[in-house]
């Protein structure tokens, strides 16, 4: 039995930067295909009871709740008919898969006919989505990943305002007129730590009465923070055990919910700071960078090579590829 409407399930995994990037591609997908969205983020990352979190944390106004979904086995793909309630990590343990492209939908097409279809990822598939750019969509194809990402963020993720009030004021009461924002992930991945210090640095140096407000997983790494600048700014939150990761740690974390709420914080406020010092190969540092209100030219990412050379290099790539489009 097939229903008249359309939806679309968006699972959610892994740590808060790879959920938000992957519920950004449903919510545009969404749009494209004409389906409702359904982000369910019910897994045991950031939810005690079941409970959809995605809901606690954000006022999304284009996702639906759970209860939304029709009692239907028109789904795809098929291994989800009549388990829509599973986790995407435990399932994909359970059917001992490895990726996740048996478990979701190919996004570059359209032309799905069941009722209800999956959309399983650990990050964003906004490049999958481009064949898809036409019509009243066509200017989507003009943009690059991160001012598409940087769209959906702005109008459609805003965080509940219970949060969005603790955040402000925390802001309000810490922060100094010019705050460098850095992010730094070193548990289970570790960015290039001494990059990162090296940037801060010149910038502490430029910029004299400035503070750091440091984001982190890893409290040796606030110590090592707190040697080099005085009144270094980091919010209270839970640690993992040396070297564990801080999302899905199901056996330590005291309370997933304020885990939630703390990864919020620290990526929010990382974003109302005057610059941004981060690595990319952090999906939490990449979407800060996205939802940053500094100027552009005051947002660093350590994984881009700005010498002379690393300049020409991106700029001769670019040549590239827009001849190959012109061909």
């Amino acid at each position: 039995m097939t229903t008249a409407q359309k939806f679309l399930v968006c699972k959610g995994t892994s740590g808060m930067g790879n959920r938000i990037l992957a519920a950004c591609t449903a919510l545009l997908y969404g749009e494209l295909a004409n389906r409702k969205v359904v982000i369910d983020w019910r897994d045991e990352s950031y939810s005690e009871g079941g409970e959809n979190a995605f809901s606690t944390y954000f006022d999304c106004p284009t996702a639906y709740p759970i209860d939304a979904l029709p009692e239907t086995d028109s789904v795809f793909p098929d291994l989800w008919v009549g388990n829509l309630d599973q986790s995407l990590g435990k399932y994909r343990a359970e059917l001992n898969l490895k990726g996740y492209a048996d478990m979701s939908f190919d996004p570059s097409k359209i032309d799905f006919s069941e009722d209800i279809i999956v959309f399983c990822a650990y990050t964003h598939k906004i490049n999958s989505l481009r064949p898809l750019f036409k019509g009243e969509f066509a200017p989507f194809s003009e943009m690059t990943v991160s001012e598409i990402l940087r769209s959906i963020l702005d109008a459609k993720m805003h965080l509940v305002k219970q949060i969005s009030d603790e955040i402000y004021g925390y802001k309000k009461k810490n922060f100094t007129p010019n705050t460098i924002g850095v992010h730094v992930r070193y548990t289970d991945i570790k960015v290039p730590l001494e990059k990162i210090i090296g940037k801060v640095q010149t910038l502490v140096n430029k910029h004299k009465g400035s503070a750091v407000f440091l984001a982190t997983d890893s409290q040796d790494v606030i110590t090592q923070f707190e040697q080099k600048f005085s009144g270094l700014i980091t919010v209270d939150k839970w640690f993992p055990p040396q070297g564990q990761r801080m999302h899905q740690n199901w056996d330590n974390c005291p309370d997933r919910y304020q885990n939630g709420v703390e990864a919020l914080t620290d990526l929010y406020l990382l974003s109302e700071c005057n610059s941004l010092v981060f690595s990319s190969k952090s999906s939490f540092g990449y979407v800060a960078s996205l939802l940053s209100k500094a100027d552009t030219r005051n947002i660093y990412d350590v994984e881009i090579d700005t010498s002379l050379m690393g300049r020409l290099r991106r700029q001769s790539k670019g040549l590239l590829k827009s001849l190959a489009a012109k061909n």
